[in-house]
């Protein structure tokens, strides 16, 4: 009787132990992400929503299309998101330029969701947070610059045991760079005589920009640059965009090393200091030290070099190509900073000074695995995910949560770009330059007020801006602690008759009691001949040893009209860009001769940018197509008109575009 009476306790007391330890060990659940479609079904869903609420806060964009006609969003948040306020900084927060890097996307979803949810719950306890930054600033994100990409790499709608695996396009033995790890690059088709029938797919959107480019890169390998600067469209859309808008800050999101880091280095001030801040913000109640992120570039300004001494030493013995580039070169962080210095380059010689940072979410190979290892990242030994691809949703969820910490940090951090602050109340710190100035935004537009920029870009690559009087805007922010008065250059080269820029259009403006911290905004209008190649440099009044003093734009001025999207659009409203995309997207998605033809089609908050296309036959038309678009928005009085409307505008421009597509 005993002994069975202790075999039941000593069974109960198994049984117990062993519930316990399948309730830990079962306690993770693999983490489900978003793919593209739910993506876009997501954005849209909340600027369908956005528009039932006051004061709308949220605008959802198409920066530019893929080589494949897959949009590239996205969202703005602003108190006033129908005007580019000029005196507001622009920070933007990007993700998925590498289409396996998934953490990335999700972050910057996850964050569009708490800002919108956050900013219309007055219950919240972060409400006045947001509240401010929506009001104060600028925010765009960027969630996922490489759409093509991705839905090459994601096998099963988000499941992260689920991704690319052959390396039939790429036979690299790189296991870095390894197609059997994930789909890195976008799916451009390229010239590749190394490969059966001289042809490949794809190009890494990030080693495609032109500083220090690297004319020698392999074809076969998945960091193909692409042969030519701004190869990839990706790239090209992301120098649209940053080159139209006031941008004062970058946060440029991959994975899975585990780093964070400035390519201004520390002698720009914020740059080594933010990124300090972060991680300590990153170390607060971290679940498992093989999370934990490191910053290797504080010492030095280039944090390619420091790529190339850890990953690629071979690299150490080859000569330099054309452009001073190397396998790991090219990349979108350092073209936001370092003046270009390429003749390879079709922006050679320009110039953004944009402060930004490099990060990289913490799943590296060293410490990738189950908790029971001492690693972090899989929901369960075993289950095929990798660091591109992390399974466990405990895991995912704190990094999630953590980012958005993050992202409200950096996002206050915009508005002194250069003069760095505490994370906990933003007060000066005693490293920051007192008496420095720093240009944090730059632009060309029309002449008005709160417009984007005009560029756009050729086939090639080359910045373009409607010929014909245009406005200059800058802005200077005083960093230092007394007022004083700022004294700012803006000087203009004709480049085709002056190509030494002997004889420069100068002009000097000057804003006297200027208040510390204030951000001080600058104007200049200025007619550009059609035809003419330019240089527009802006600078701050004085040399510093911070390289923040200096910009410069490097286009030439089109004779072709309707290239500047201002104008073409004018009377912003929500529901009528609501229309539009409807629009857009039912003509593309029910035609495959929309997708081909429609090379991009350009909307902007409060303008809309003219449809270019590739094909000859109806090139001359695309006019009467965009009339015909402009008059249906028009004729829209109500928003019971807008599904009728919209149904009857597709078929019509389809009917066009199949009729003149014949001829």
């Amino acid at each position: 009787m005993r002994r069975k009476v202790f075999f039941i306790y000593y069974v109960g007391i198994a049984i117990f132990f062993s519930a316990l330890f399948i309730t830990r060990v079962n306690a993770d659940y693999k983490y489900d992400y978003y793919d593209f479609d739910e993506m876009v079904d997501l954005l849209k869903s909340l600027e369908t929503e956005s528009l039932q609420k006051n004061p709308i806060i949220f605008s959802l964009q198409t920066l530019g299309y893929t080589s494949l006609g897959n949009p590239i969003y996205a969202v703005k948040f602003s108190d006033n998101p129908e005007k580019e306020e000029n005196d507001e900084p622009d920070v933007v927060i990007d993700g998925g330029i590498h289409s396996c890097e998934w953490l990335t996307v999700e972050s910057c979803l996850n964050f569009t969701k708490y800002l919108f949810s956050t900013y219309y719950d007055e219950s919240h306890p972060e409400h006045g947070e947001v509240v401010n930054l929506v009001e104060n600033f600028e925010i765009w994100i960027i969630p996922m610059i490489n759409p093509d990409g991705r839905t090459r790499d994601d096998a099963n709608g988000g499941d992260p045991e689920q991704y690319w695996t052959s390396t039939e396009y790429h036979p690299t033995l790189d296991d870095l760079y390894s197609d059997a790890r994930g789909w890195r690059c976008n799916l451009q088709e390229v010239d590749c005589p190394a490969m059966p029938g001289g042809k490949n797919i794809g190009v890494d959107p990030n080693r495609s920009f032109s500083n220090l480019f690297w004319e020698d890169s392999d074809c076969t390998s998945q960091d193909y640059n692409g042969g030519v600067p701004f190869s990839a469209v990706e790239a090209k859309v992301l120098k649209q965009f940053i080159n139209n808008h006031m941008v004062s800050f970058v946060w440029h999101q991959h994975s899975p090393l585990a780093i964070i880091g400035p390519p201004s280095g520390r002698t720009a001030g914020l740059g080594s200091w933010i990124s300090h801040e972060v991680i300590k913000l990153y170390s607060v109640e971290m679940p498992y030290q093989a999370l934990a992120i490191y910053n290797p570039y504080e010492s030095s300004s280039h944090v390619s070099n420091h790529l190339s001494d850890q990953r690629y030493d071979d690299l150490l013995a080859e000569e330099m190509s054309v452009c001073n580039g190397s396998r790991s070169t090219g990349q979108y962080q350092n073209w936001l900073w370092f003046e270009i210095d390429c003749e390879l380059a079709p922006d050679n010689h320009s110039y953004r000074a944009i402060q930004g940072i490099i990060f990289e979410y913490p799943f590296s190979d060293e410490n990738y695995g189950v908790p029971e290892d001492g690693k972090a990242g899989q929901y369960r030994r075993g289950d095929g995910s990798n660091g591109y691809h992390p399974s466990s949703g405990e895991v995912v969820e704190w990094l999630l949560d953590k980012s958005v910490e993050i992202y409200k940090y950096l996002i206050k951090q915009t508005r002194y770009p250069f003069s760095p602050r505490y994370y906990t109340d933003m007060t000066l710190r005693p490293e920051a330059p007192e008496t420095d100035l720093a240009i944090v935004g730059a632009k060309i537009s029309e002449v008005g007020e709160d417009l984007p920029g005009c560029f756009t870009y050729n086939s090639e690559g080359r910045d373009m801006l409607e010929g014909g009087k245009k406005r200059i805007t800058w802005n200077i922010q005083n960093n230092g602690t007394d007022t004083r008065t700022i004294i700012s250059t803006v000087k203009i080269c004709n480049e085709t008759e002056d190509p030494k820029c002997l004889r420069p259009v100068e002009e000097t403006i000057t804003r006297e009691i200027v208040a510390p911290e204030k951000i001080e905004t600058f104007r200049y209008d200025f007619e550009f001949q059609p035809g003419k190649d330019y240089s527009v440099e802006l600078n701050t009044g004085e040399n510093n040893t911070h390289r923040n003093d200096l910009k410069r734009f490097v286009f030439t001025a089109a004779a072709s009209t309707n290239i500047c999207p201002a104008g073409l659009l004018t009377g912003y409203n929500p529901k009528k860009m609501h229309l539009l995309r409807q629009f857009r997207d039912n003509f593309l998605s029910k035609t495959k001769t929309g997708r081909h033809y429609i090379q991009w089609y350009y909307d902007h908050s409060n303008e809309l940018q003219s449809v270019l296309t590739n094909n000859p036959g109806i090139r001359l038309h695309a006019s009467r197509i965009l009339d015909m678009v402009l008059t249906t928005i028009a004729a829209v009085s109500s928003e019971k008109d807008l599904s009728r409307t919209s149904e009857l505008s597709w078929v019509t421009a389809l009917t066009r575009v199949k009729k003149y597509g014949k001829k």
